[in-house]
């Protein structure tokens, strides 16, 4: 495993059960993960194995039961509620699997959002959007509403919005898995992009083989535990 003496991310002994029908569902067994700056890893593994569930705990949306889990030196166990809503909306991006834009508002409105809720003045947001979406390659599309765009579009517009308030860490639940496989390989070629050019750490829940070789690392999952840990030289563009 490559680890740094300061990781991105470190996580120890994170343990997390569910209830289903009056019946325990243990979605991690005491999971170790340590994740170093400008590494882009992957979560495989089949589905109900803990992807999401790890994922959400790392982003700090959901507490775990057991263990802890450190972001740049810092525990979110320790973090009392303001201030972990205040840690998530700076330190992190969170790029959804079904893009969750909100349907009346444009892309360049969408996008402002994370800085809207972090005190920026509106014009200033928009401005910032706009500059973001260019960088995604949708400059032409600031006013469109998300049903005006295509899928790799819409995608490409949530990016946007989770890079806008330029987080260290970004977390990604299965950002191509609604897209055809062109838009697919575009979409990952830019969150490759945030790793060797922005410095930016990504964590990509995926199912997607096809997308492997962009990896740094690739860590599956199973049944709540990790079984594998796979370090690799990332392709440039892999086929």
């Amino acid at each position: 495993m490559n680890q740094s003496l300061n990781p991105a991310v470190s996580c120890r002994g994170l343990r997390k059960q569910y209830w289903m029908g009056g019946q325990p569902v243990h979605a991690l067994r005491g999971v170790d993960l340590e994740i170093a700056e400008r590494q882009m890893v992957l979560l495989s593994g089949p589905s109900g194995c803990g992807k999401t569930t790890l994922i959400s705990i790392i982003a700090g949306v959901l507490d775990a039961d057991d263990g802890d889990c450190q972001i740049r030196g810092r525990s979110w166990a320790a973090a009392r509620p303001a201030e972990r809503t205040r840690r998530r909306g700076v330190e992190i991006g969170f790029v959804f699997q079904s893009f969750q834009l909100i349907a009346a508002l444009t892309a360049v409105e969408n996008v402002s959002l994370p800085l809207l809720l972090n005190g920026a003045g509106r014009r200033d947001a928009e401005k910032r959007a706009a500059a973001m979406l260019h960088r995604v390659g949708l400059g032409d599309r600031l006013n469109n509403l998300p049903k005006q765009l295509s899928g790799g579009q819409q995608q490409r517009v949530a990016i946007a919005r989770a890079l806008v308030h330029d987080p260290q860490i970004i977390v990604c639940d299965e950002p191509t898995s609604a897209l055809d496989a062109e838009n697919g390989r575009l979409v990952m070629q830019l969150l490759r992009e945030l790793v060797t050019s922005d410095g930016k750490t990504l964590i990509v829940v995926t199912h997607d083989s096809r997308v492997f070789g962009f990896a740094d690392r690739i860590v599956t999952l199973n049944d709540g535990q990790i079984v594998a840990d796979q370090v690799q030289t990332p392709v440039e563009n892999p086929s």
